[in-house]
C-alpha cells in the first residue's frame, strides 16, 4: 500500500483513501489483496463491501479476515458467500450459528453439518481416563 492510504500516525489506514484506491483498483489487484493472507483487517473489510461476488468470497476465505467482518458476510446477499462460509469449520462459532439460522436451506443445512463435525471433533479430543477403583488406584500410588 502506499503511503497516501496511511493517516498522520503513519500506521492506521486511512478509510477513505483506502476505499478510493481499492474502488479504482482493477479486479486482478483486489482479488490478490482479497487472497494475501497478510493483508490488513481494513483492507479485508473495504474489499468485502466489493460488487464483485469472487472478491467477498475470497475475503471470507481470508484467515485474516476480522470478526465483524465475517459477521457481515454471513448475511451477505449472495446465497454462495454465505454457503462457503458455512463450510469454513475454522470460523468462529458465533459466525457459523448465524448461519445455522439461514433463510437457505442449502446454507442452514451445510452450517449445521459444520457445526456437528466441530463438535464431534471436539469430543474425539477429549481424554477420558478410565475409572478404577479404589485398591487399584492405592496400589498404583503406592508404586
Amino acid at each position: 500500500m502506499s503511503n497516501t492510504l496511511r493517516n498522520d500516525c503513519g500506521d492506521t489506514p486511512n478509510p477513505i483513501a483506502l476505499w478510493r484506491s481499492l474502488k479504482t483498483a482493477n479486479f486482478k489487484s483486489r482479488m490478490r489483496l482479497a487472497e494475501d493472507k497478510q493483508a490488513p483487517a481494513a483492507v479485508l473489510g473495504v474489499l468485502s463491501y466489493d460488487c464483485d461476488d469472487r472478491i467477498r468470497a475470497a475475503v471470507a476465505d481470508n484467515q485474516n479476515t476480522p470478526y465483524m467482518t465475517l459477521l457481515r458476510l454471513a448475511r451477505d446477499m449472495a446465497d454462495d458467500i454465505r454457503y462457503q462460509l458455512a463450510e469454513n469449520h475454522n470460523l468462529p462459532l458465533q459466525v457459523l450459528l448465524v448461519l445455522e439460522s439461514d433463510e437457505n436451506p442449502y446454507v442452514r443445512i451445510r452450517a449445521q453439518r459444520t457445526l456437528d463435525r466441530i463438535r464431534a471433533d471436539k469430543e474425539k479430543t477429549t481424554t477420558r481416563l478410565p475409572l478404577c477403583d479404589l485398591a487399584t488406584f492405592v496400589s498404583l500410588y503406592r508404586g
